[in-house]
């Protein structure tokens, strides 16, 4: 069969790719909650689960160790997601990674504390997380490609967008119930109940993923170019010749993750458990920041189609090691100095907006990268592995605490993270009109138009 004829054949209906998109957009809402609920929900209730006579550092880390093995657990499930979607379809992975992840977190909802199974209990909590991301995985390698696959080419920056904005909306959820909650009850009782009805909101937000996803169209040009290449997707992935995409596509999401992922995930931590902040002023704080957050989200990637996915993706890498790490800097001391409540939000917020929101970018230009063969495995793998040393950053921080102060080491993490990003970048090539259907990888010219 002809290029032209696959190109033809794999021209998505308007229904199809309608139903693609708000499918990528639920994955994302639903990946988004299940990913950050510790991270939002837990701080509040550690002493549940960890006994509050260990030093507050040890806390603060095994804390946020509870939501690192998600993180860890997600790159070790793409490899086989990733091969799943490009092999079998990105439908089918996307409803074997829901069963998964919906099951998972059922069973964390369920857990009893310390007071009962001692630390097994927070073991458990690790174990159940460590599978839950390995599930997780699969949105990458599934619901997301296709709705950015699907979508017209001068639309790709607005389904791009679309597709990434739910994730500030999955935090403004989850923090408005944890508000609701806290609320609602007394401290002790959140500590030993109340933390459970987010978890229990994940599990309900999974069957709806379900749902949908069993009338979501297959992706039929991937069957047409599987009928003619019959190479494993994983062993073409890692063999064939793709070395310099691989270093450099892994720079841009480790880049990204090492900075981004402490100030989004560590900074409620931080403000509870170090720098003395009141727990529900925190989370209406976080509440409050994912409301422009989520609009932010949504225009970086339009933004990437007007001025390019690589001037854009270098840029960031500046404004990241430069501007953020000053912002956050202004947080901690302002915090630390006891100075007035709302300069620490404010200061805080803008470093979420500045350093957190232009994930988007990085789906895109991975899904634009890899030919549509490869796609799944392109984004699942690299944007999973590219979290792997991010992930460990409660322990990068608590090693550069013997350098630096405790609150002021996850500057380092930020700073590297910009400069990893602005490399890979300068490595990269411009994707913007590249055709997603084509079987074939981008020739090196494609770089030219940056």
């Amino acid at each position: 069969m002809e290029r032209e004829e696959v190109l033809a054949g794999a021209a998505a209906s308007d229904s199809a790719r309608r139903r693609s998109l708000i499918g990528g957009m639920i994955g994302m809402f639903v990946d988004s909650v299940d990913i950050y609920l510790p991270a939002f929900v837990l701080p509040a209730a550690l002493s549940y689960f960890i006994p509050t006579t260990l030093p507050t550092t040890v806390q603060a880390t095994l804390g946020t160790l509870v939501f690192t093995v998600t993180l860890l657990g997600r790159p070790l499930g793409s490899l086989f997601t990733g091969h799943l979607g490009d092999k079998y379809g990105r439908r089918a992975v996307a409803l074997v990674a829901g069963i998964g992840f919906t099951v998972f977190t059922l069973c964390i909802a369920l857990l009893p504390g310390y007071a009962s199974w001692g630390y097994f209990s927070v073991a458990l909590m690790i174990a159940l997380r460590l599978l839950a991301g390995m599930c997780l995985s699969g949105g990458y390698a599934g619901p997301i490609p296709l709705a950015i696959e699907r979508a017209k080419p001068a639309q790709r920056g607005w389904a791009a967008g679309l597709v990434s904005m739910p994730a500030g909306l999955a935090l403004l959820a989850i923090t408005l119930i944890n508000l609701v909650v806290q609320a609602s009850m007394p401290h002790a009782e959140f500590v030993t109940f109340g933390w459970r009805i987010p978890f229990f909101v994940g599990v309900a937000l999974g069957v709806v993923y379900l749902i949908y996803f069993a009338r979501v169209p297959e992706l039929h040009a991937l069957a047409e170019v599987r009928a003619r290449d019959q190479r494993a997707p994983l062993k073409e992935f890692f063999a064939g010749g793709h070395g310099k995409t691989l270093l450099e596509v892994f720079l841009i999401t480790a880049g990204f993750w090492l900075a981004s992922q402490p100030v989004l995930s560590f900074t409620p931590t931080l403000l509870i458990t170090v720098l003395h902040q009141p727990p529900t002023a925190v989370s209406q704080f976080e509440f409050w920041v994912q409301i422009p957050g989520s609009l932010m989200v949504l225009l970086y990637p339009v933004l990437s189609q007007k001025v390019g996915r690589r001037t854009l993706l270098r840029a960031m890498g500046v404004w990241f090691a430069l501007l953020s790490s000053t912002v956050y800097f202004l947080m901690i001391h302002t915090a630390q100095a006891h100075a007035a409540g709302p300069w620490v939000w404010v200061m805080g917020g803008l470093a979420m907006l500045l350093t957190a929101s232009p994930f988007g970018v990085v789906i895109l230009y991975l899904a634009e990268r890899f030919p549509v063969q490869l796609r799944a495995t392109g984004v699942a793998v690299p944007y999973q592995f590219g979290l792997i040393l991010p992930s460990l950053y409660s322990f990068w921080i608590l090693w550069l605490s013997h350098l630096v102060p405790y609150a002021y080491a996850v500057l380092v993490l930020i700073v590297l993270g910009g400069i990893g990003l602005f490399i890979g970048g300068m490595l990269g090539q411009e994707t913007r009109d590249w055709e997603m259907m084509r079987a074939e990888v981008m020739p090196e010219a494609a770089s030219s138009r940056s």
